[in-house]
């Protein structure tokens, strides 16, 4: 009984572990096994990438390393094993730290293997969730200042005063705008100081010493705060920790945990009269549609603050004159009544506002105002006053019937004997501000210049699209637009006729499109268009796609007139099939971009379709990238040499190359991560690290009888080169080193001269000052100029293995060849010849006067030790 039922869990635990097999081999998830005790037993390759680390640095390992710190690891272990060992499954996204410290989300799943023996394990499957949480973070932000926005201008109506307003504001910008602090500060009597008038927020007592002046004298009025005010702008600061113009407070800003601040100025009738700054708790916290949203805020509390102003002047108004000209003088609808409400006066504005001239409406009563809903009932109209004083938001009719919202307050007048005479009622028309609330949400999701939908609304709708295609099985297509010269339009016409270019793009494309689709402005100049229900066969629906981008790129190709005058702007386009789940909105649109740079790097006025290999190029060039940093911060990089000869055979020195021993794939070689580094701008690291070790080599045979007199010939990139600083970069290596200038040769390529001569002249000249010879490398390959050539500092001309493969054959290379040994002789220069592999070569390259010698023949390129023994060093 006891073996057969061992033999059956043995057979189950077989199975589950050829399922675990499986699963680990062709997932595209991250999944590990881990024990019960949270040793990890399994991982696949994606789990490995997503935290950086090799598989064997897990097997067998804790899963706490893999965990911010060990209270993370317990309350996950806590609340995760309790759900999974009661036959649940965990599920949450967490914070974690790849092995190189980045920071990343990940969405964790865990459950039993077997649900009837826990001692199976659990298998965790991750998922890299970091650029979701960044778009939630920052479409959440938005909301926030949406939020802080609308209780800003919720505030605006109801606070009466400054001392109203101003709490209310810094508040809503913490608790709704999602900010960790908010103050304002008003100029004082001086013009000069600044006063702190309210904040709100945990400032732990930063604002206690906060010391600050609009004074730009003094160095506390170089600030976001006294900027903002002083030169009447917005001051966006997106990093407080290194802006240099912050240094003053950035101890006391990362008390609070200030990561980025920005600063508005606050205006009455347009002039700064102080400002409010706001502290986030996120770097680069401020993109284009947060700063406009604060800008929006800001612009409306100055509106209140002149309304205030026109307020207490009415006021002050009112307390010296009682009644009637107080009305006449202020900017607000102004009606006099009788204590019955019968009109009595009004000023122009309240005309103006309802539409009323005086004697239309005089003797009337003021309920003539009220939209049906009110029917004249109420406070503002016949009721009581509480307090003598009635003030809120209704919807008044105009004469003309059209109703609109306003402010109104009614104050009750009384005698010197308190007998009520009049009231007094002011309306102010705040369609302004609801039109202002109606603009910022139709902004949220359309572009404010075409009126197209923007990238949120782009993004909403291709998530609907792509589900859809998911669901129907029939295929959709996004196209992906980019005006060929737009740049050249806005920087020779303006930016006004570039405005009018894109409008007029956006038209031509809504036209050549179906009422259902959608086209979009994602910015600048690039649009998108999402055509949906193109039929359940791929290739007639990438046929329907095809004819519709050429579609818009003949229309687009016609000439637009733009102020009288014609232009002519065509598009390039790239296309993309989505449909049964290929992909998500993100990848998609990723697709359709880089089809787009394919017809545009074969344009103008190309279309192109995606194609899977276009993303294998892009991927493993980033892969590439990435590990070369990796490779260099690990010093994975090495140096080989090989040897250089005279025309004896006798060794005068080498050339070095670097060499990339990479983990996975072994020694790379220099044509495929050279490239790369060159356009990452690595060549520069990389660059240093080869010229230290070289002179670092050329100290070391110093000690050698047999190698001290052997020099070393370094390459140097032309971007390497370019830098400002190379000279003096060069010069602290040979004295950190110690080497012997002398024995170092800078090794240039013909491209270099492309370029400023007279910067390029300089820089070799100082250098060569200090002993540092320079070569010209692979010579004749390029389009150098004699008269360029016989100014440049140079030492040597290094002839092409190009011309050296077939010298003793071919009649044209040995002609080059003698003709670049006559120049070099008639320039006073040395020749070497690289690529010599053979004896014939050799022999008939001294024949042309050739002295000096670099190949197979002599020496294949070989590492430090190899190198040395050849020499018998």
């Amino acid at each position: 009984m006891t073996l057969a039922f061992g033999l059956k869990r043995w057979r189950r635990r077989a199975r589950i572990n050829r399922m675990t097999d499986a699963i680990l081999s062709n997932t595209p998830i991250g999944i590990a096994i881990l024990d019960i005790d949270r040793t990890i037993r399994r991982a696949n390759r994606q789990y490995c990438a997503i935290y950086g680390v090799e598989e064997a640095e897990l097997i067998g390992k804790p899963a706490r390393i893999l965990y911010r710190s060990q209270e993370q690891f317990d309350d996950i272990g806590t609340r995760a094993y309790g759900t999974i060992l009661a036959g649940g499954t965990f599920d949450e996204d967490v914070p974690m730290v790849r092995a190189d410290g980045s920071e990343l989300w990940l969405h964790l799943t865990a459950r039993l293997i077997d649900a009837q023996d826990a001692s199976a394990g659990v298998v965790w499957a991750v998922e890299d969730v970091t650029g979701r949480k960044a778009a939630e973070a920052r479409i959440q932000r938005l909301t926030n200042l949406l939020s802080a926005l609308s209780q800003c201008n919720q505030t605006i109506v109801r606070a009466r005063s400054e001392e109203d307003l101003f709490p209310m504001v810094c508040q809503a910008a913490v608790e709704f705008g999602g900010m960790k602090m908010a103050w304002i500060g008003l100029l004082d009597e001086t013009g000069k100081g600044i006063r702190l008038v309210s904040s709100y927020g945990d400032d732990t007592g930063f604002l206690d010493y906060l010391k600050t002046s609009a004074d730009g004298a003094d160095p506390r009025g170089r600030g976001s705060t006294g900027t903002s005010i002083r030169e009447n702008r917005p001051y966006w600061c997106q990093d407080f920790r290194n802006d240099p113009a912050m240094a003053p407070w950035s101890e006391d800003g990362a008390r609070i945990g200030c990561l980025a601040l920005a600063s508005l100025p606050l205006r009455r009738n347009g002039v700064p009269v102080g400002c409010i700054t706001l502290y986030s708790g996120t770097l680069h916290a401020f993109d284009e549609d947060a700063r406009n949203l604060l800008t929006e805020m800001a612009d409306d509390i100055s509106f209140a603050l002149d309304n205030f102003t026109r307020e207490q002047e009415r006021r002050r108004a009112i307390e010296e004159l009682r009644i009637a000209a107080t009305a006449f003088q202020a900017q607000e609808g102004m009606a006099i009544t009788d204590a019955a409400r019968k009109i009595l006066r009004v000023n122009n504005a309240f005309s103006a506002i309802t539409g009323y001239a005086a004697d239309e409406i005089l003797g009337r009563p003021l309920g003539l105002l009220a939209s049906a809903g009110d029917a004249g009932r109420g406070p503002p109209w016949n009721g009581s006053l509480d307090g003598d004083c009635w003030q809120g938001e209704v919807w008044n009719r105009r004469k003309n019937g059209e109703m609109f919202p306003s402010w109104m307050i009614v104050t009750a007048v009384r005698n010197e004997v308190g007998t009520l005479t009049h009231f007094v009622a002011t309306v102010t028309d705040t369609s302004r501000i609801k039109q202002s609330e109606e603009e910022i949400r139709y902004l949220a999701f359309y572009d404010p210049l075409t009126r197209l939908p923007n990238r949120r609304l782009l993004l909403d709708r291709l998530q609907q699209a792509l589900a859809a295609a998911s669901r129907s099985g029939r295929e959709g297509a996004l196209l992906f637009i980019d005006l060929d010269n737009f740049k050249t339009v806005n920087d020779t016409l303006g930016h006004d006729i570039g405005d009018l270019l894109l409008l007029q793009v956006a038209h031509r494309l809504t036209a050549c499109l179906r009422e259902g689709d959608t086209v979009a402005r994602l910015g600048g100049d690039e649009f998108v268009v999402i055509l949906e229900d193109l039929g359940d066969n791929p290739a007639i629906s990438a046929i329907q796609a095809e004819t519709v981008g050429n579609k818009i790129l003949a229309t687009l190709a016609q000439p637009f007139r733009l102020e009288r005058q014609d232009c002519y702007c065509t598009a390039s386009i790239g296309v993309t099939l989505f449909g049964n789940l290929r992909g998500t909105k993100e990848e998609t649109l990723k697709q359709a971009d880089l089809a787009m740079y394919q017809a545009k790097a074969a344009g103008p006025n190309v279309l192109r379709f995606f194609d899977p290999g276009m993303q294998a190029a892009v991927s493993t060039r980033a892969s590439l990238e990435a590990d070369l940093r990796q490779g260099l911060r690990q010093n994975a990089f090495f140096l080989c040499y090989q040897v250089q000869v005279d025309h004896q055979g006798r060794p005068t020195g080498a050339e070095v190359l670097a060499r990339w021993r990479h983990p996975e794939r072994g020694v790379v070689s220099p044509a495929e991560f050279i490239p790369v580094a060159e356009d990452t701008g690595l060549i520069l690291p990389l660059g240093r690290l080869v010229l230290e070790e070289a002179c670092r080599q050329l100290v070391a045979w110093e000690t050698k009888p047999g190698a001290r007199d052997l020099t070393l010939s370094v390459n140097v990139s032309a971007r390497q080169f370019r830098q400002a600083d190379f000279v003096g970069e060069v010069l602290a290596v040979l004295a950190e080193t110690g080497a012997n200038p002398a024995k170092l040769k800078l090794e240039l390529t013909e491209s270099l001269v492309l370029d400023d001569i007279e910067e390029i002249i300089a820089k070799m000249a100082e250098l060569g000052t200090h002993g540092v010879e320079f070569s010209f490398d692979d010579f004749g390959t390029g389009y150098s100029s004699l008269g360029y050539l016989r100014r440049l500092p140079l030492r040597q001309l290094k002839v092409d293995r190009s011309f050296v493969t077939s010298v003793h054959v071919d009649a044209g290379d040995a002609a080059i060849v003698r003709t670049i040994v006559a120049l070099a002789s008639n320039l006073g220069l040395d020749v070497i010849a690289e690529g010599v592999e053979t004896a014939e070569q050799r022999d008939f390259l001294k024949g042309l006067g050739c002295a000096a010698f670099q190949g197979f023949l002599f020496g294949r390129p070989q590492t430090l030790t190899d190198f040395e023994s050849s020499l018998g060093l």
